[in-house]
């Protein structure tokens, strides 16, 4: 991971190799993950944060000795923020994540993959902690 921190807001790039559980698609995955994010304060209430990503899912066991082509999967996400008390914040954001198999589409009309569209909106409550004695 790489970090720039400035007065009004911090960029990174991050990149992660793991194995995973698949993605809820195959059984397991050698999983590699690179993204960009922006954290910006847009005012004293406001924040806002972008980010973008790409991550790729090779299939740890091939079927019948066959290696089958990886997952490739693009996202990209915008949230805003207000602040509402010390403790609490409103909050919307929006994800796009496009999937699709790996290797190039070579046939006419083939699809991408399915895309899936997030809205999403709540508050934050930073809660004090509690002391136990």
């Amino acid at each position: 991971s790489l970090e720039y921190k400035a007065a009004r807001g911090d960029l990174m790039l991050t990149f992660l190799r793991s194995i995973t559980a698949g993605s809820g698609v195959l059984v397991g995955a050698q999983t590699n993950t690179i993204e960009l994010s922006e954290a910006l304060t847009l005012s004293r209430n406001w924040t806002g944060s972008a980010s973008l990503g790409y991550a790729r899912n090779a299939n740890l066991e091939n079927a019948n000795g066959q290696k089958s082509k990886p997952l490739l999967g693009g996202y990209a996400g915008l949230m805003i923020a207000r602040r509402l008390s010390s403790g609490a914040s409103l909050f919307f954001s929006y994800n796009l994540q496009r999937q699709n198999l790996g290797g190039p589409c070579l046939m006419e009309g083939c699809s991408a993959g399915p895309r899936r569209d997030q809205i999403i909106g709540g508050i934050d409550l930073d809660l004090r902690p509690i002391h136990i004695r």
